[in-house]
């Protein structure tokens, strides 16, 4: 069994707050598999089977500043109010968060699971 969750950084919120506070940590991720559509078809294309994706989260924003400062400190505040007012509000609302796939690789000759590369 193979398990994955991402954070959705694709998503316009998170995208435009890590952009203008996280720019470096934005730059490394790969913001076409953040979607579980994309996400199961990477796993598929991986050759992994019984593959299921969807969301475990609601909308929350990430903010973390590379540079201190009084506007990005202002940004993490206001995350964190949000992400726990967004709690109450019912799955789906908005975007969603937190990524999931999971998915079993084929069994060998032998009946062993197999080296999957993600």
């Amino acid at each position: 069994m193979v398990l994955a969750t991402v954070p959705n950084l694709a998503s316009q919120p998170n995208r435009f707050l890590a952009g203008r506070f996280s720019p470096k940590a934005l730059a490394t991720h790969n913001l076409d598999l953040m979607s579980a559509g994309a996400l199961a078809e990477h796993f598929r294309r991986a050759g992994l089977r019984e593959v299921e994706a969807g969301a475990c989260t609601g909308p929350f924003l990430l903010v973390q500043p590379e540079q201190r400062s009084r506007r990005g400190a202002l940004a993490s505040v206001a995350a964190k109010a949000w992400n726990a007012a967004s709690s109450c509000l019912p799955e789906g609302a908005l975007w969603d968060y937190r990524l999931y796939a999971t998915g079993r690789s084929a069994p060998s000759a032998a009946g062993e699971a197999t080296d999957v590369a993600l």
